[in-house]
C-alpha cells in the first residue's frame, strides 16, 4: 500500500534526531534493536517516547553495567512498561529485579504491556513485606508490581538503580520528597 510506505517513510524521518542523538551510545544500536522487538510484540510502532527511552537506557548502560546489578531496578511510571519491558528483553540473563512502581489502573495497563513485549516474563504483585520478600529471593520472578501506595516496601531491599519515567513532574513536592526518602533509606543501596 502506498500511503504506508509514505507514512512509514515520513515516521521514520522524523525520529532521525533521536536516533543521532543516541548513536553517541555505543550500546544504542543494540537497545534499539531491542525497542523494535518489542513493539514487535505489541503490534505497534516505535513512538518517540520509546526512542527516548532507548536513548536513556543507552545512556545509562555507558556509565552502568546494569547486568552487573544485584540489587532491584526501581522504575516509577513505567507509560506502558516500556522501560521494564526493554530492560527485560535486552538484558535476558539479568542478575536484579526489575520492579514497576505505578498508580492502580496504570500499573495493570504497565503489567499488560510487558507480557506483550516479554512473553516469557514473570511477575508478582506485592502488596506487604512478606509478598515483597519473597518474591525478591524467587528465581523464577524476574519482574515485580507494587502500587504506588505500597512504595515504602522498598525500604526493606537493596536498590541498585531508580528510573523515573516523567511521572515526578504530576506529583506534589511532598509525593516527591517521599520516594527519595524511601531511595535514601532502602538497604544496601548503591
Amino acid at each position: 500500500d502506498h500511503n504506508g510506505v509514505i507514512k512509514g517513510f515520513i515516521h521514520y524521518l522524523l525520529q532521525t534526531p533521536f536516533r543521532l542523538k543516541g548513536s553517541q551510545f555505543s550500546e544504542f544500536n543494540n537497545i534499539l534493536n531491542t525497542t523494535k522487538l518489542c513493539h514487535e510484540n505489541r503490534n505497534n510502532n516505535i513512538r518517540i517516547g520509546s526512542l527516548r527511552q532507548a536513548i536513556s537506557l543507552s545512556m545509562i548502560q555507558e556509565h552502568l553495567d546494569i547486568n552487573k546489578l544485584i540489587h532491584p531496578i526501581v522504575i516509577i511510571g513505567d507509560g506502558y512498561g516500556f522501560m521494564a519491558s526493554l530492560i527485560l528483553s535486552h538484558f535476558p540473563n539479568l542478575h536484579s529485579k526489575v520492579i514497576e512502581i505505578n498508580l492502580n489502573n496504570n500499573l495493570l495497563m504497565d503489567a499488560i504491556y510487558i507480557k506483550k513485549s516479554v512473553p516469557t516474563v514473570n511477575m508478582a504483585l506485592v502488596r506487604n513485606k512478606k509478598e515483597y520478600n519473597d518474591a525478591l529471593i524467587r528465581q523464577d520472578i524476574n519482574c515485580i508490581l507494587i502500587q504506588a501506595d505500597n512504595a515504602n516496601l522498598l525500604t526493606h531491599s537493596g536498590i541498585s538503580l531508580a528510573i523515573n519515567i516523567a511521572s515526578m513532574q504530576e506529583m506534589n513536592p511532598p509525593i516527591i520528597e517521599k520516594y527519595f526518602n524511601i531511595f535514601r533509606k532502602s538497604r544496601n543501596a548503591e
